[in-house]
């Protein structure tokens, strides 16, 4: 067993804290014992094996936070467990710990015991020390535990009323650690419109090559000039048509230079553009289009089509490729105002419409610009499906950054063979993958006849980044970067990690917020969880969106406001992962906390599911 240092009493000492509450100074120690590890655990009842001088061979003592009970009373019930003479009490969870009072010597390598406190609270040498197996904790975590464990103690003395109110860390703690997990400060231009930055673009480099579009017979490319030039006109037609500022347009084109121009002219009439996924069944397609209720829709022929022609006006993109009278838009929306209607990718359940401002993409856009900038010479590909976030960052992360974009096919982005030899033609240096495309992509190496050498940076998101997929890709691509995106619809990219040639192959992978992000771990009181302990996920900053569309906010809503560190009041969205943090500023997530599970980056509420399956008439339970 490894020995942690010394703590020594709190400035309220546990035999202080036994005359203010009238118990045992054994109580209060075992107590103060029983709600750290509660609070560190996430259970409202938890028990440990407590021994003391008259007990050696020790008993289980447990405590109960849920009807919150006051503090006296709470560890009076400890008091009378440490001197029942039925050991065979119901304890909850009993945690492998052990607390040790007095004096006493025993030898706890053998009985699987992982961890002891040993407390003796004699006068004149009240201290605690923590042994514990070796692997079992960090060096720090240890240093923390006890830190905390003596801070309850002097909380105890305080006399506070509700147990479920005595905090573990301070206002002090709690904002070191939300200053601990923030991500670099940087006064990116978040106040410009998207579509001047594409405006700024074509009049520094009019007849660089903007969009390319590669196809069986013939590769179709777009100028900078050209590009801008259409958006304008299409702009126009729209506010022809009555688009009106903040009024949705849905998209239903395919992966195209149509869709781009489509999105860019809804941002410069002042729209809120809704990106439909032509993939996806026309039943789903046309729920979306309910939701949205969108002011037009610019799209082709499609099965979701059907039927709605007499309630929402269809615009085809050679409508909007018209020179027109009216005057070009005055202005695009402002940077807090809507822009973008990102449904989430769930595949069962109720869609939920997500509202986005163009200050969220501008910084993530600026961030990516920073973290992973781009060299002469490099392009980008465009894979994701237009109803997914990624495919935002695809379509507009080289585009305004004057790196060529390559628009993939169908075909490309399903068959891993014509996916390499496309993104080999096409010397694509910039890629974003799911895990599961990615190992798809490494085993199709050997039957590949071209491979894409020219790939510098691989950006994998919505499923989680196995070590050993991590190992096949540093591998393969020796001189390459692994990016591993963490987000979600409701916040865009908020974490990421990087694996580069001097990446150190280790198991264990934390993230970073990126820039002017802030993730916080908090528990089930919003305030800051302590490191090393698992809370949920909320982020805040520039990245998190205006909310659901047509939803109004309840509480414990995915949107809410906390103030983790006791001080400030921050809008947050709650991810629902779960997580801890560790004192270098990495976030660790260990899984969800709703019933729910990603598949290729797709949400699937499993409810839904296991409803779908008892729905069927054949189907006799699920």
């Amino acid at each position: 067993m490894t020995t942690g240092g010394a703590e020594p009493p709190s400035r309220c000492s546990a035999r202080t804290a036994s005359v203010r509450l009238g118990v045992e100074p054994e109580a209060v120690q075992a107590g103060a014992a029983l709600l750290l590890l509660s609070r560190y655990v996430g259970e409202e009842k938890t028990a440990i094996r407590v021994r003391t001088d008259a007990d050696r061979p020790g008993r289980v003592v447990s405590i109960d936070t849920r009807s919150g009970p006051r503090v006296g009373d709470a560890l009076r019930n400890v008091e009378r467990q440490l001197h029942e003479s039925d050991r065979r009490q119901e304890a909850g969870v009993v945690l492998p710990i052990d607390l040790t009072l007095g004096h006493v010597e025993a030898d706890t390598d053998s009985n699987g015991t992982i961890m002891e406190f040993r407390w003796d609270a004699r006068p004149g040498r009240s201290a605690v020390r923590l042994r514990y197996r070796s692997g079992a904790l960090e060096p720090w975590l240890a240093e923390q535990v006890l830190r905390h464990l003596t801070r309850l103690v002097g909380r105890f003395g305080d006399g506070m009323d509700d147990i479920r109110s005595v905090r573990v860390i301070d206002d002090v703690e709690a904002g070191s650690i939300v200053t601990a997990l923030s991500g670099p400060s940087r006064a990116y231009p978040l106040e410009r419109p998207l579509s001047s930055l594409l405006d700024e673009r074509a009049s520094r480099t009019p007849d660089r090559t903007a969009v390319v579009v590669p196809g069986s017979n013939d590769t179709v490319r777009v100028t900078y000039e050209e590009l801008s030039d259409r958006v304008s006109r299409a702009a126009r037609a729209l506010v022809e048509r009555g688009v009106a500022p903040g009024e949705r347009v849905a998209v239903l084109l395919e992966r195209s230079v149509d869709y781009v121009v489509t999105f860019f002219a809804v941002l410069r009439a002042g729209g809120v553009c809704t990106p439909l996924e032509p993939s996806y069944p026309g039943a789903y397609l046309r729920r979306l289009i309910s939701d949205a209720r969108p002011r037009a829709l610019v799209g082709a022929s499609h099965p979701a089509l059907a039927g709605i022609r007499e309630t929402v006006p269809l615009v085809s993109p050679t409508e909007l490729d018209v020179s027109g009278a009216v005057a070009e838009p005055s202005s695009s929306p402002r940077a807090d105002e809507p822009c973008l209607l990102m449904y989430t990718s769930g595949s069962t359940g109720r869609p939920k419409g997500v509202l986005h401002a163009q200050r969220q993409i501008i910084n993530r856009l600026h961030w990516m610009w920073e973290a992973y900038p781009f060299r002469a010479g490099d392009r980008i590909a465009q894979r994701s499906p237009v109803g997914v976030m990624p495919s935002v960052w695809e379509f507009m992360g080289g585009l305004l950054a004057g790196i060529p974009t390559v628009v993939l096919s169908e075909r490309d982005t399903h068959d891993p063979v014509a996916l390499a030899a496309r993104l080999s033609e096409q010397a694509v240096s910039f890629v974003t993958l799911t895990p599961t495309l990615l190992r798809l992509l490494l085993d199709a190496r050997a039957r590949a006849e071209t491979w894409p050498a020219h790939l510098r940076v691989v950006i994998v998101g919505g499923d989680r980044l196995e070590p050993e997929l991590r190992a096949r890709f540093a591998a393969t691509f020796p001189e390459s970067t692994l990016v591993d995106d963490f987000g979600a619809t409701e916040a865009n990219t908020m974490l990421h990690a990087a694996y580069g040639p001097s990446t150190p192959p280790v198991d264990r992978r934390g993230y970073r917020p990126i820039s002017n992000v802030s993730a916080l771990i908090v528990g089930p009181d919003g305030r800051a969880a302590p490191f090393g302990v698992e809370g949920e996920l909320c982020v805040a900053g520039p990245a998190v969106a205006l909310g659901y569309h047509g939803r109004s906010n309840t509480p414990n809503a995915a949107f809410a406001e906390l103030s983790p560190d006791g001080t400030e009041t921050r809008r947050v969205y709650r991810t629902a992962d779960l997580g801890f943090a560790t004192p270098d500023g990495k976030i660790h997530v260990t899984g969800r906390r709703a019933h729910q599970v990603k598949i290729n980056g797709f949400r699937v509420e499993l409810a839904e599911v296991e409803r779908s399956l008892a729905a069927h008439p054949e189907v006799i339970e699920a």
